[in-house]
């Protein structure tokens, strides 16, 4: 099981540059909330490939979190030094 998680994290890291970069910070972050949030539906599946499937969606949303919560929070942070200084 753990093994979905981690090839969806792998192309999860892969594609979120590029993800970046045509969606912008704030809706891909957007996108990885509700990924995860979908994800939560396979504690409700009663069929394997159906779990599978949204531990897989919950991992590529995961794996999206960290590199658009990292440009967010380098642009608010720069925004915020350059106010101060």
């Amino acid at each position: 099981m753990t093994n979905a998680i981690t090839i969806a994290k792998v192309i999860g890291n892969l594609s979120a540059a590029w993800l970046l970069v045509k969606m912008g910070p704030k809706k891909a972050f957007s996108l990885a909330l509700l990924l995860i949030v979908a994800g939560v539906a396979g504690a409700y599946e009663s069929s394997y490939p159906w779990y599978v499937f949204t531990r897989l969606v919950m991992g590529f949303g995961g794996a999206l979190i960290p590199s658009t919560k990292t440009r967010h929070c380098t642009k608010q942070c720069s925004l915020v030094q350059m106010l101060q200084g």
